[in-house]
């Protein structure tokens, strides 16, 4: 297992935004007894959905295959605002047999392996979590994960084929209710490996912004609404934080439907959301995900995006599975207040 910084030494160099993307390879011989310890000793908990002590045992296995820079490096993504927005992780092994995508009704897989390395790895930061009432404010915290069962919050995403532009998840949502990790695990990639899954350092984005686009986007607030005027989420700022560490707040609008648009008091605001979206999608990355592969994307300081993914005739198209980090430190704001 290594941990490169410098991207020439990799197989496929990644393109580099703020900083190189660090690449955390494990060792195949790590790997493979990560699966058997992992498949032997952590059954009876997934059938139990002990789900608070599944991600104890999953981390603790990963302890033993990750080294200590590794480690380090991962848990720096939260609270150091110089550390990485991005991190790569390749070797991870994935369940034997995998079944097709897109069956209807959709064929979910029988082991565990994903969700433990999914659990494992945010132990690392916080809990995980999601949010379970996508109602109009989402004003509610998202769902952490003493609560539901395993696979609640850890979803699936089988070869779904729409392009997604830049954009930060649960962007509609007020900041403190934001998770700051997204963890994409490639089980299979598309068969032409040409599916993208695009990051941005917004930190890039905002530093190449017009000025005057930069001072519209902290300080005229814009809504997101559907083809039918309602409000989706509460107002926001597109950019807050300091000047040295912005954070963009970019939607996917397509997830609000056909003819979502974004609104603002001054329609000047409107015109500059759309250039920094544009402008995110040039400044942008393409990372080519690879079975085992796991890409940690830090949920404030980064953008990320999808490039579309062709529908397979025989059934075994892409398949990821994803999750969001809710920090430790945002989790006892969240509980005291």
């Amino acid at each position: 297992m290594t941990v490169c910084n410098d991207i020439d030494a990799v197989d496929h160099p990644i393109p580099v935004f703020k900083t190189s993307i660090p690449i955390v390879r494990l060792d195949p011989t790590d790997a493979a007894a990560f699966k058997y310890n992992v498949e032997h000793d952590l059954k009876e908990l997934s059938e139990k959905d002990a789900i608070e002590q599944f991600e104890k045992e999953s981390h603790a296995r990963l302890q033993q295959v990750l080294s200590r820079e590794a480690e380090s490096l991962l848990h720096n993504m939260v609270g150091d605002s110089e550390s990485s927005s991005v991190v790569l992780l390749k070797g991870f092994p994935v369940e034997d047999d995998l079944p097709p995508t897109l069956t209807k009704p959709p064929v979910k897989k029988n082991g565990f392996l994903a969700e433990a390395i999914l659990y494992g790895l945010a132990h690392i930061w916080g809990k995980t979590a999601t949010y379970k009432d996508m109602t109009p404010a989402m004003l509610k915290p998202p769902v952490l994960s003493e609560v539901g069962t395993l696979k609640d919050l850890v979803t699936t995403d089988q070869s779904s084929s729409m392009e997604l532009q830049m954009h930060r998840d649960f962007a509609l949502a007020p900041d403190t209710n934001i998770p700051e990790i997204r963890l994409i695990h490639c089980l299979r990639p598309d068969k032409a490996r040409q599916v993208q899954t695009r990051v941005a350092d917004g930190r890039d984005v905002v530093r190449q912004l017009d000025s005057k686009d930069v001072h519209l986007l902290r300080t005229v607030p814009v809504q997101f609404r559907t083809a039918s005027g309602q409000q989706m989420g509460c107002s926001k700022l597109v950019i807050t934080g300091s000047d040295e560490h912005p954070i963009l707040s970019l939607l996917e609008i397509a997830f609000l439907g056909k003819g979502a648009h974004v609104t603002a008091d001054d329609p000047a605001a409107v015109k500059a959301y759309h250039r920094a979206s544009d402008l995110a999608m040039r400044v942008a990355a393409g990372v080519k995900l690879e079975e085992g592969d796991v890409l940690c994307i830090h949920n404030g300081r980064a953008l990320h995006a999808r490039t579309e993914s062709p529908h397979e005739a025989d059934g075994y198209g892409r398949w990821l599975k994803v999750t969001l980090v809710m920090g430790y430190d945002r989790i006892a704001r969240m509980t005291s207040g």
